[in-house]
């Protein structure tokens, strides 16, 4: 089962070899990859693995270290040594009437061509 896995996504994302203990993002997967990928861990390996588990970065190992788990909760893990800080999203006051007034007029214009 373990080889048919690999197999199976050497083929969806198209290289000749998967490293089990790299993030499965590193791979390029998006969003239907990882519905892809997530129905047939449930199927074949009895995984429960969510979309989300996949997007978040869980490696191959993660996910057949818990085969037959049907209680299986993925929690990633912070490397040791480093230290999780929020995101700075604040812009200076200069540029945030800029990002509103751009978002607004990508709106509009959305808008617009889908009624016509």
């Amino acid at each position: 089962m373990e080889q048919e896995f690999l197999s199976y996504l050497t083929t969806l994302f198209k290289v000749p070899v998967v490293d089990r203990s790299k993030s499965l993002m590193g791979y390029g997967m998006d969003s239907f990859m990882s519905i892809e990928i997530s129905d047939w861990c449930q199927t074949r390996l009895n995984v429960p693995i969510k979309q989300l588990d996949l997007l978040m970065g869980i490696t191959v190992d993660e996910i057949l270290a818990n085969r037959n788990n049907k209680d299986f909760i993925y929690t990633p893990q912070v490397p040791t040594g480093t230290t999780s800080t929020p995101l700075d999203t604040s812009l200076p006051e200069s540029e945030s009437w800029v990002t509103c007034y751009a978002g607004v007029a990508v709106g509009a214009l959305l808008i617009y061509y889908l009624i016509n």
